[in-house]
């Protein structure tokens, strides 16, 4: 069973192809290596489906004047699917835990520091202040193994081909319904 991981996200629906926040959405110089589902900030995020956490680390650096500290978590589902929870705060979860459908892992993080925006923040970042944004779910999903695709940069792949290994989530969710915690 496949859970909605955004109780609180602003609807339930994944964005469109080639609209803000899409799969492989087109950023000029980059292209969105998830999809983006808008959400408040502090908003739960729980497990799509049973897995085992298999990775946490730090997903983007405040070094980078207009990005906050975010982290992400991994978990491979029993169908050797994994997901890559990005732009999150409050983990719960460590790695090698069994985790289920509908388990609460996490707290959702603004990936945006307003503060650190100057005119060479990428536009699509500035796109996200401009629609207020400024928090979100990035999920990647890739068959298994997990190995990361490069050149890669927070969410986005700087390349031109995409890989072989990552999934499109909007295949994947389809018929999925947003639910009260599961």
């Amino acid at each position: 069973m496949k859970i909605w991981p955004l109780p609180d996200s602003y609807d339930n629906l994944l964005p469109r192809k080639n609209s803000q926040g899409s799969f492989w959405e087109d950023r000029g110089d980059r292209f969105n290596a998830g999809i983006d589902i808008y959400t408040p900030e502090n908003s739960t995020l729980l497990a799509v489906e049973d897995g085992i956490v298999i990775d946490i680390d730090k997903f983007t650096d405040s070094s980078v004047p207009f990005l906050n500290d975010t982290y992400y978590l991994i978990i491979k589902s029993p169908e050797k699917i994994n997901y890559k929870y990005c732009e999150l705060d409050n983990i719960k979860v460590k790695i090698g835990e069994q985790v289920k459908a509908g388990q609460e892992l996490a707290l959702i993080k603004s990936i945006v520091n307003k503060d650190g925006v100057n005119e060479s923040t990428p536009y699509y970042i500035k796109e996200l202040i401009y629609d207020n944004y400024l928090s979100k779910l990035h999920l990647e999903m890739y068959k298994a193994p997990f190995t990361e695709i490069r050149p890669y940069e927070y969410g986005n792949f700087l390349g031109d081909e995409k890989p072989n290994s990552i999934i499109d989530p909007n295949v994947y969710f389809m018929g999925v319904k947003k639910v009260a915690n599961a």
